[in-house]
């Protein structure tokens, strides 16, 4: 599980120094003294959530760092961890057997819950709305909505994951193997829920979002001077929420879509 949080998330706190030491000193901390932890559930556990959430709190590449928790979800519910009926296989009437599957998928969720916090992290580490606008994590009104919208959708998949997962717990032998207090289901539902309903509530002071079809061919500069009013302060804002590259930059074609953002 460890590997898969290195694969995933490692690359996305290299962006922040403060966050990259953060993170590896986590990864370090946790492999290294993985023999002593595990005598204490509790701080192994605290420590494994420290780290899965450091990324979420650098404060470039919001999109990504959705990603990269989506996917790192995605990993643990296709793990073998994360995949109780086919690990129980021929072996499920084997105690012992049936005691280790039930015990990799608790770890397994432990990491999974903490794929969807990190996303909640991202979403809401910075402030989103400031005097006067909107702060460097969103631009606009859509932004926020997407990434709304990406929360709840994490959430629906752990949802769905887990309640499939315990169904299979279920029917073995010992059913306290299957036993969940909910307390940290709970919680990050009610977390969720709430930084949902936040989001929404930030996009309505945002800028909505508009959209201009081309009937020519035409330059960024001339479009950006027709929909903004000005250049010099909005032609990056221009290229960067209609991802212009390349030839776009000198030329934009007849019939492209251009979405823009009036004050």
């Amino acid at each position: 599980m460890l590997k898969k949080v290195d694969a995933r998330l490692g690359k996305i706190s290299n962006e922040v120094a403060k966050v990259r030491n953060e993170f590896g000193s986590g990864l370090a901390a946790i492999n290294g003294g993985l023999d002593v932890l595990i005598g204490d559930p509790l701080l192994l556990a605290q420590q494994v959530s420290n780290l899965i959430q450091a990324p979420g709190r650098a404060l470039a590449g919001l999109a990504s760092r959705l990603d990269a928790y989506a996917r790192l979800a995605e990993d643990v519910f296709g793990s073998e961890a994360g995949s109780p009926a086919l690990a129980l296989g021929s072996a499920s009437i084997l105690v012992d057997h049936q005691a280790k599957v039930a015990n990799d998928f608790h770890i397994g969720s432990l990491f999974a819950l903490n794929a969807v916090a990190g996303s909640v992290v991202s979403t809401i580490a910075q402030p989103i709305t400031a005097l006067g606008g909107l702060t460097q994590i969103f631009s606009n009104r859509t932004q926020i909505l997407a990434a709304a919208a990406a929360v709840q959708d994490q959430m629906d998949a752990l949802v769905a994951w887990r309640d499939d997962a315990f169904a299979v717990l279920a029917g073995i032998d010992d059913a306290s193997q299957a036993v969940d207090t909910g307390e940290a289901y709970a919680a990050l539902l009610n977390t969720v829920a709430q930084t949902v309903g936040y989001l929404i509530q930030a996009s309505f002071s945002a800028q909505p979002e508009r959209a201009l079809v081309l009937d020519r061919a035409r330059t960024i500069i001339d479009v950006c001077a027709e929909l903004y009013g000005t250049v010099d302060d909005k032609l990056d804002l221009l290229i960067s929420t209609n991802n212009l590259t390349g030839d776009h930059i000198l030329e934009l074609p007849k019939g492209r879509r251009i979405v823009f953002y009036p004050e």
